[in-house]
């Protein structure tokens, strides 16, 4: 897969963000960074349940693994969630991987090199972590694409912030009154 910029994904994703809620804002987010990289999958975790609370459709692979091979998945998934939100840090599936089996495990049923998770911040700690599930033909990460993945907490503010009462516009904007105008 050739290389491409993030960054006009995010700015397209921003400008839309003040006018989504979160419920819309969020699956938008996972599913245009999944097709942006060729992801498998991309979720969103902003809780500790160990659940996403957003994701891009999976890919079939991901969809078509057996119960079995899909609750370890959840399981390396959620251990790579904790990790990262304790180093408060990019982290990777391999990170865990010290016996090699998670890696065999990624390789050999999914067709993934690795898993990345960044965590999102808008202070000190981080509000949710984001998954990435990068396939053997998935655009690799660059240094751009760390940072600018590492700064997406900075998107969520935006969300739902556009709305338009008459008595929130400038006053430039509000309508004149016939009695107001001379």
């Amino acid at each position: 897969m050739p290389r491409t910029s993030v960054f006009p994904v995010l700015y397209a994703l921003a400008a839309r963000a003040p006018k989504l809620a979160a419920e819309q804002f969020q699956p938008r987010l996972m599913t245009g960074l999944a097709n942006h990289y060729g992801a498998l999958w991309c979720a969103l975790h902003t809780d500790a349940t160990g659940w996403a609370s957003a994701t891009a459709d999976p890919a079939p692979a991901v969809a078509a693994l057996s119960r079995l091979d899909r609750a370890r998945l959840e399981t390396i998934e959620a251990r790579l969630v904790k990790d990262t939100v304790d180093q408060q840090r990019m982290r990777s599936a391999l990170d865990l991987d010290g016996r090699g089996d998670v890696d065999e495990f990624l390789s050999s049923r999914l067709g993934v090199f690795d898993i990345f998770a960044f965590p999102l911040h808008r202070g000190e700690t981080p509000f949710a972590v984001m998954v990435l599930y990068l396939g053997e033909d998935s655009q690799h990460l660059g240094e751009e694409d760390i940072q600018a993945l590492s700064s997406l907490g900075y998107l969520f503010p935006l969300v739902g912030t556009e709305h338009e009462p008459a008595s929130e516009q400038p006053i430039s904007e509000q309508p004149v009154s016939e009695e107001g105008a001379n």
